[in-house]
């Protein structure tokens, strides 16, 4: 049991890492421990198996076993080696893989903020522009109404003004004209009376003679 557990180390190790289990993975020198043990409880087994009596064979058997046992637990080392480099270059390969995905991504967020808010400025710049249009061109339609009224109140005024000196104008001319046709048809009344006089005093003045 305890070589199969040996056997399957990684699988253990892996899966315990993988399901995120609640239980006290072995450290290095407890799998060391548990490989001696399994060593020496493989050694024992095999001198038990050999007769009591052939101590010359139990002893080549004991020689051959540990030159075994030694290249087996090598190469185990070396695959555990192996094995423990491998997890190592893979952390640091996930690591790495991480950290570009994440400056990627920053990137992307940053290039998309970017756009969003360049976006955003460009639109509140042009309602800006638009009010402020909106604001000139209101005002230059409210300056030329003003003109245009200013215009048309003094025109109004001009003709107002102009109908009215005509009437007074053409009042006065009436009056003096009508004093000056009185004052000529009054002179004239004034001759004809006189010389009227003059004549029918004469005709009394001859008469009486």
């Amino acid at each position: 049991m305890l070589k199969r557990v040996l056997e399957s180390k990684d699988a253990i190790i892996s899966t315990l890492a993988l399901i995120n289990a609640h239980i006290d993975a072995l450290d290095q020198e407890e799998w060391e421990a548990l490989q001696e043990t399994c060593t020496v409880l493989e050694a024992q087994r095999v001198l038990i198996e050999v007769k009591p009596e052939a101590e010359e064979a139990k002893a080549l058997i004991v020689v051959e076993y540990r030159s075994q046992i030694a290249v087996e637990y090598r190469s185990k080392i070396a695959v555990e080696y192996r094995s423990q480099i491998a997890v190592k270059y893979r952390s640091q390969i996930a690591v790495e893989y991480r950290s570009q995905i994440a400056v990627e991504y920053r990137s992307q967020i940053a290039v998309e903020y970017r756009s969003q808010i360049a976006v955003e400025y460009l639109s509140q710049i042009a309602v800006e522009y638009r009010s402020q249009i909106a604001v000139e061109y209101r005002s230059q339609i409210a300056v030329e109404y003003q003109s245009q009224i200013a215009l048309e109140y003094r025109s109004q005024i001009a003709v107002e003004y102009r109908s009215q000196i005509a009437v007074e104008y053409r009042s006065q001319i009436a009056v003096e004209y009508r004093a000056q046709i009185a004052v000529e048809y009054r002179s004239q009344i004034a001759v004809e009376y006189r010389a009227q006089i003059a004549v029918e005093y004469r005709a009394q003045i001859a008469v009486e003679y």
